[in-house]
Protein backbone atom coordinates (compact mmCIF):
# COMPACT_ATOMS: atom_id res chain seq x y z
CA UNK A 1 0.00 0.00 0.00
CA UNK A 2 1.40 3.37 -1.03
CA UNK A 3 1.00 6.12 1.55
CA UNK A 4 2.06 9.74 1.65
CA UNK A 5 1.79 12.19 4.55
CA UNK A 6 2.21 15.91 5.16
CA UNK A 7 3.93 17.13 8.31
CA UNK A 8 1.67 19.21 10.58
CA UNK A 9 4.24 20.09 13.25
CA UNK A 10 7.94 20.72 13.65
CA UNK A 11 10.56 22.46 11.56
CA UNK A 12 9.39 20.49 8.51
CA UNK A 13 5.76 21.67 8.64
CA UNK A 14 4.08 21.26 5.26
CA UNK A 15 6.67 18.87 3.83
CA UNK A 16 5.38 15.74 2.06
CA UNK A 17 6.93 12.36 2.87
CA UNK A 18 6.58 8.76 1.76
CA UNK A 19 5.68 6.42 4.64
CA UNK A 20 8.02 3.43 4.50
CA UNK A 21 7.17 1.81 7.85
CA UNK A 22 4.83 2.18 10.80
CA UNK A 23 4.50 0.99 14.38
CA UNK A 24 2.00 1.75 17.16
CA UNK A 25 2.74 5.46 17.67
CA UNK A 26 5.17 6.38 14.90
CA UNK A 27 5.54 6.56 11.15
CA UNK A 28 8.96 6.20 9.54
CA UNK A 29 9.24 8.70 6.70
CA UNK A 30 11.54 9.25 3.77
CA UNK A 31 11.89 11.99 1.18
CA UNK A 32 14.71 10.42 -0.82
CA UNK A 33 16.99 13.44 -0.22
CA UNK A 34 17.94 14.08 3.40
CA UNK A 35 15.94 11.24 4.90
CA UNK A 36 16.78 8.22 2.82
CA UNK A 37 15.05 4.86 2.99
CA UNK A 38 18.05 3.41 4.86
CA UNK A 39 17.64 5.95 7.71
CA UNK A 40 14.03 7.15 7.78
CA UNK A 41 12.69 9.99 9.92
CA UNK A 42 10.72 8.83 12.96
CA UNK A 43 7.67 11.05 13.56
CA UNK A 44 4.62 10.69 15.79
CA UNK A 45 1.38 9.87 14.01
CA UNK A 46 -0.42 12.84 15.56
CA UNK A 47 2.05 15.21 13.86
CA UNK A 48 1.17 14.00 10.36
CA UNK A 49 -1.78 14.37 8.03
CA UNK A 50 -2.22 11.34 5.78
CA UNK A 51 -2.81 12.09 2.10
CA UNK A 52 -5.76 10.02 0.92
CA UNK A 53 -6.04 11.18 -2.71
CA UNK A 54 -2.82 10.05 -4.39
CA UNK A 55 -2.67 10.74 -8.16
CA UNK A 56 -2.36 7.69 -10.41
CA UNK A 57 0.91 9.04 -11.82
CA UNK A 58 2.49 8.89 -8.33
CA UNK A 59 1.14 5.38 -7.74
CA UNK A 60 2.62 4.25 -11.07
CA UNK A 61 6.04 5.70 -10.23
CA UNK A 62 6.12 4.05 -6.80
CA UNK A 63 4.91 0.72 -8.23
CA UNK A 64 7.85 0.42 -10.65
CA UNK A 65 10.56 -2.10 -9.82
CA UNK A 66 13.83 -0.14 -9.62
CA UNK A 67 17.19 -0.49 -7.91
CA UNK A 68 17.49 3.05 -6.52
CA UNK A 69 14.46 3.43 -4.25
CA UNK A 70 15.53 6.90 -3.07
CA UNK A 71 15.51 8.23 -6.64
CA UNK A 72 12.11 6.63 -7.19
CA UNK A 73 10.72 8.31 -4.05
CA UNK A 74 12.20 11.69 -5.06
CA UNK A 75 10.59 11.37 -8.49
CA UNK A 76 7.20 10.41 -7.01
CA UNK A 77 7.17 13.24 -4.46
CA UNK A 78 8.13 15.73 -7.18
CA UNK A 79 5.28 14.43 -9.36
CA UNK A 80 2.88 14.83 -6.43
CA UNK A 81 3.95 18.42 -5.77
CA UNK A 82 3.84 19.34 -9.49
CA UNK A 83 0.27 18.06 -9.98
Amino acid sequence: MIRLARSKAGHDTGKVYYICKEDDNYYYLTDGYLKKIEHPKKKKKKHLQLITQIPQKVVDILSEDVQDENAQIRKALKAYQDR
